[in-house]
């Protein structure tokens, strides 16, 4: 990374910035969207910083959205004119770009596109979301951010990141820097010793952050998850900020919650007289949460067809979506809300006809639900709607993948702010 970006003519540029890097298994991407609110927030109120810069991954509907300057993501024109330069700076072919042998892979150029664009539009903090992992993920080049954060952590991503949380979270440590703050949220025992450990090799004052009690009074947390995450972001804030004497208030945080932007995370929307719950939850220790935030959100309606739509495609390389939907099926089961319909579907373009009926099986032998295999998620839409004309209240969970969470909001032409 430090080469291309000297190719760039942006090594220096790059080390005038502010850099607060965050890693974690749940929650990360959340977290940085929160740290960007509350610094535009505390813009609004100041005038610092002028402009923020947020990088996360992966994106929902639209490339564009993994870059963002102060809170808007990146136009389709400005994307292009910076991913063409970096190009035409490398010396690279379009059509060797992503492949990873001659130049950098998709995710290396999709951050140092995102960093091209940070120097060229003059942001003032930039926040950083690992892709994987962290200590060789590409982000991980950032040699001197002001401040490095870990969200929950969780047996994730085993083939790359080893079999067992304390491998995990060696690998999301790597993000310590000497001179950096490192804030966490609470871990279980064997992640903490491993983040103290590793801190204290680097010379690092890692401070454990809990959930802040006063946040109990702030509406637009849809689950004690974002508190938590919430709670960090502020603390990573203050961290940032007090050095020059300001400070966030509470008019910061109500700006913030009420103006983040963060689709596909326990997401609300309307639709033709349908309510859509959609939550990406592509881990099974994560997906017990949808499913109670949707009882919660839906519980004091009488008279309502409820539907869970899931998508994953077993990945061995990955994540095991039998293991997930198997989760699902229980977490349902321990809440007791029998869902009156389950749609089973891809979530990318291969043909996996064994994988879906291996799906319906799961939800068979546990559930009295109609379960149904829909070719597509357009075919999913068409069939809910289908059902909306001969009933009332509609109410739809969408849990599961990236892909279709993403898909199922495209095809609802939600536009990401």
């Amino acid at each position: 990374m430090a080469g291309w970006l000297e190719q760039l003519g942006h090594e220096d540029a790059i080390n005038r910035l502010t850099f607060i890097h965050v890693a974690g298994s749940k929650g990360k991407g959340s977290t940085c969207a929160y740290i960007d609110s509350l610094l535009r927030a505390h813009s609004k109120r100041t005038g610092y910083p002028a402009k923020t810069g947020l990088y996360t991954s992966p994106h929902l509907i639209d490339e564009t959205e993994r870059i963002r300057i102060s809170g808007h993501p990146i136009s389709h024109d400005l994307f292009a004119k910076y991913a063409w330069e970096v190009i035409d700076a490398l010396s690279m072919n379009p059509e060797q770009m992503p492949s990873g042998d001659n130049g950098p892979g998709f995710l290396q150029s999709m951050f140092l596109i995102s960093l091209h664009a940070f120097v060229a539009e003059k942001v003032d903090v930039a926040v950083i979301e690992v892709h994987t992992g962290g200590r060789f993920c590409a982000t991980n080049f950032i040699q001197h951010p002001a401040i490095t954060a870990i969200t929950t952590l969780l047996l994730d991503h085993t083939p790359e990141l080893g079999n067992d949380i304390e491998s995990v979270t060696w690998h999301k440590a790597g993000i310590f820097k000497k001179g950096a703050s490192a804030f966490s949220t609470n871990q279980v025992p064997e992640a903490m010793k491993v983040l103290e450990d590793e801190a204290r090799k680097e010379q690092v004052n890692l401070e454990v952050v809990g959930t802040l009690d006063n946040l109990r009074n702030v509406s637009g947390f849809n689950s004690a998850v974002q508190r938590q995450n919430f709670s960090l972001a502020w603390r990573v804030c203050t961290a940032l900020l007090s050095p020059q004497r300001q400070h966030l208030n509470d008019e910061d945080i109500h700006t913030a919650v009420a103006q983040v932007d963060w689709p596909g995370r326990f997401q609300v929307l309307s639709r033709k007289g349908i309510s859509w719950y959609l939550d990406v939850a592509h881990s099974a220790p994560c997906i017990d949460e949808p499913v109670k935030w949707y009882k919660r959100s839906s519980q004091t309606q009488d008279n309502i067809t409820r539907i869970v739509v899931f998508a994953h495609i077993a990945n061995p390389r990955r994540r095991d979506g039998a293991k997930l939907l198997t989760q699902l099926v229980e977490a349902i089961q321990c809440i007791s809300i029998v869902p009156d319909y389950v749609f089973l579907t891809k979530d990318k373009t291969e043909d996996v006809p064994a994988l879906l009926e291996k799906y319906k099986a799961i939800c068979d032998g546990a559930l009295t639900s109609q379960v149904e295999i829909e070719p597509s998620v357009q075919k999913v839409l068409d069939r809910i709607e289908a059902i909306e004309q001969q009933s009332q209240n509609v109410h739809v969970l969408v849990t599961g993948s990236v892909f279709l969470v993403g898909d199922v909001l495209r095809l609802l032409d939600y536009e990401i702010n």
